[in-house]
């Protein structure tokens, strides 16, 4: 398989890490783009509750193992689902949120071209990827589902080192490729 490169201004390191993402590392986990290797976790869980304080339990988990709060961007789809999320973990676990060292909570249109060491994607579920038709009249569907997938991608693709992906009920169809 052969792979053009085209004039870009990147630095090295990540051209080289876009390359790795192409070219198949044996040494990574099959199931993973990111650098390390590690593959991504996900959550699938049953109310938003539940998927709260599963996101709590990984941050403590992370911070545990030497990782910064503001080391991680919490990236949700919708701020609806993100805000009771955010309100909930200052107040059970407000250490995360100290100015110094704080917890991002971000769009992922907020994180276009920026990279992050952890993130946590909020809303991957199959009724809000993609956004539901009921609610998109006049707008081709098609092309809709499109910009859906590349919602998705950037989301995903500002980790690192470590990703995770989180969901209430049933799972978008788009994880699965």
């Amino acid at each position: 398989k052969t792979i053009h490169l085209t004039t870009c201004h990147r630095t090295t390191e990540l051209i080289r890490r876009y390359a790795e993402r192409v070219v198949p590392n044996p040494n990574l986990h099959p199931n993973s783009t990111l650098e390390t290797g590690r593959p991504v976790i996900e959550i699938g869980v049953e109310t938003e509750q539940e998927e709260t304080k599963s996101v709590e339990e990984l941050l403590r988990q992370w911070n545990a193992e030497g990782i910064s709060y503001n080391e991680i961007v919490i990236i949700h789809r919708l701020k609806k689902r993100s805000d009771p999320m955010k309100s909930s973990l200052q107040s059970t676990l407000p250490e995360a949120f100290y100015e110094k060292d704080s917890i991002q909570f971000r769009s992922s249109f907020d994180c276009k071209g920026i990279e992050f060491d952890c993130v946590i994607f909020v809303g991957a579920e199959k009724d809000m990827l993609p956004y539901p038709k009921k609610y998109l009249e006049g707008i081709d569907w098609v092309d809709h589902v499109e910009r859906e997938k590349q919602f998705l991608y950037v989301a995903l693709t500002r980790a690192r080192k470590r990703l995770a992906v989180t969901w209430v009920g049933e799972r978008t169809t788009f994880l699965d490729n």
